[in-house]
């Protein structure tokens, strides 16, 4: 699965949710500290989510991966009046901000090379446009 999908965030698909029942009976035994130390081991190799207490944020998360391959970067802005990404890809940086996001899902956005502050982003880029106008017009 995380071969093809690129991450072990386990959605049903086609009818068969066995993967699923799995992931989660893995996810069961950790919290209860019942989980083999090699099998938690290999799960952590693969960067396995052990909580997966949000499944609205792993579906942004999926949606911001989309808006990625589209538009090859995670700056969203907002489209046809939708703005639950970009409310999303706010609250992420603020958590962060505050030092209150998850590492995993941290980690997650960071393998999307997500910019955790959008200003600074936009001042390198008008910034690249103003040495761009200077050459054009010399000043």
């Amino acid at each position: 699965y995380k071969r093809e999908h690129g991450h072990c965030m386990v959605a049903s698909a086609n009818g068969d949710n066995s993967l699923v029942k799995w992931v989660n009976k893995q996810r069961y035994l950790n919290s209860q500290n019942r989980i083999r130390d090699d099998r938690k081991k290999l799960l952590d190799e693969l960067n396995f989510i052990w909580k997966a207490d949000g499944r609205r944020w792993e579906k942004m998360y999926h949606c911001l991966e989309e808006y990625k391959r589209e538009h090859g970067h995670c700056m969203v802005a907002s489209a046809n009046g939708d703005n639950s990404l970009v409310k999303w890809v706010n609250k992420q940086r603020y958590l962060n901000s505050q030092n209150r996001i998850r590492d995993d899902r941290k980690k997650l956005l960071d393998e999307l090379n997500f910019i955790w502050k959008a200003d600074g982003r936009r001042w390198e880029k008008m910034y690249h446009c103003l040495e761009e106008y200077k050459r054009e017009h010399g000043h």
